[in-house]
């Protein structure tokens, strides 16, 4: 589990899109070759989280395959609607995952993604609610009651970019 140990003021993250991935970065000066979280089922599913190997501060969130795109239904949670949350901010994330000299904390998921007009949910696991959430301008993190990170979510999307995501993601 990716555990959030606090949160730091940051610029806001810009969504990049390719014909493989999307990306979003928050640099850091004197940038360190990041650690990275990532979770899936590895062959159909995969998202990237990297962090400061020495502060724990999210430097980049990369969806690299995403499942079947579900659609967003009125059942659909956006994390939005939570209540509690810090605005302008980045997690900043226990390191307890990385031993000795590995870059890479690799914990198996089930990954869910929920494509709306103009919202992208990724969550994972059937982790328990989200109680407060992060946000880094259009990204939003849901984090639980014990502290995990169980989602992102990405709004205010256009209709070119959830259009490409389409694309991306749709095999």
């Amino acid at each position: 589990m990716l555990r959030v140990r606090n949160t730091e003021q940051a610029p806001e993250g810009q969504i990049e899109l390719s014909d493989l991935v999307l990306k979003v970065e928050w640099p850091v000066p004197n940038a360190e070759r990041p650690l990275y979280w990532r979770t899936g089922d590895f062959q159909r599913s995969l998202l990237e989280i990297g962090l400061h190997p020495v502060t724990g501060r999210l430097v980049s969130v990369t969806a690299v395959l995403l499942p079947q795109l579900e659609p967003w239904t009125t059942e659909t949670r956006s994390l939005s609607d939570v209540e509690k949350r810090h605005v302008n901010s980045v997690p900043v994330f226990h390191l307890a995952n990385w031993q000795g000299t590995d870059q890479f904390a690799d914990e198996p998921n089930r990954i869910q993604a929920r494509l709306g007009t103009d919202s992208l949910l990724i969550d994972w696991n059937d982790q328990p609610g989200t109680s407060h959430c992060i946000q880094s301008g259009r990204v939003l993190f849901g984090v639980g009651e014990d502290d995990a990170l169980t989602a992102i979510q990405f709004v205010n999307l256009s209709a070119e970019e959830v259009a490409s995501i389409r694309d991306m993601f749709t095999s």
